[in-house]
């Protein structure tokens, strides 16, 4: 998702540059995206800018040589593509043969979900059983196997956010 801060301004040989500031950094920094030396700057939302502030720096000449001015900072809140309202479990235990359902509940708009799972943490593959795009996940005639495989989802919304959650390891009993 992107967002768009536009100003208007008039005067004579306008220059513009665009600024982000980021708690706890104490410096205004100039920014080199795409308009940042325009009225207009579009910034591309992602979960690592929420609360970054932006203004804009504009000079202009007058009879004694330039004037620079700063724009109000305007703090950009990006919500997160879905609020957890049922988290994973740490652990599910089932017997081999069995069949176990994770679920995960959640909040947000146009949610999308994907299960993925994974032998070792940091190494994740989409799954494609039962319920693999759902809040729900069912693993049939659970084999010894899988004992210790992980899951978790990966959830995107209609705005192109994403959230991956904490993951539940499976423990498979003989």
């Amino acid at each position: 998702d992107k967002v768009t801060f536009t100003i208007q301004a008039t005067g004579t040989g306008m220059e513009y540059q665009w600024q982000w500031y980021h708690a706890p950094s104490d410096n205004w920094i100039d920014t080199h995206i795409a308009g940042h030396n325009t009225n207009t700057l579009v910034v591309t939302t992602n979960n690592f800018n929420g609360g970054r502030q932006y203004r804009c720096r504009l000079r202009t000449v007058n009879g004694s040589g330039w004037n620079e001015v700063y724009t109000e900072a305007a703090t950009m809140t990006v919500l997160p593509a879905a609020e957890i309202t049922e988290p994973l479990p740490e652990t599910v235990t089932v017997k081999v043969g069995e069949t176990v359902q994770l679920h995960l509940g959640a909040t947000g708009a146009g949610l999308n979900y994907q299960w993925q799972y994974a032998k070792y943490v940091g190494s994740w593959s989409n799954t494609t059983l039962e319920g693999a795009k759902t809040d729900t996940l069912t693993i049939a005639n659970v084999r010894a196997d899988l004992n210790g495989r992980y899951y978790r989802v990966y959830i995107t919304n209609q705005y192109g956010g994403y959230l991956e959650t904490a993951y539940v390891q499976l423990i498979v009993e003989e």
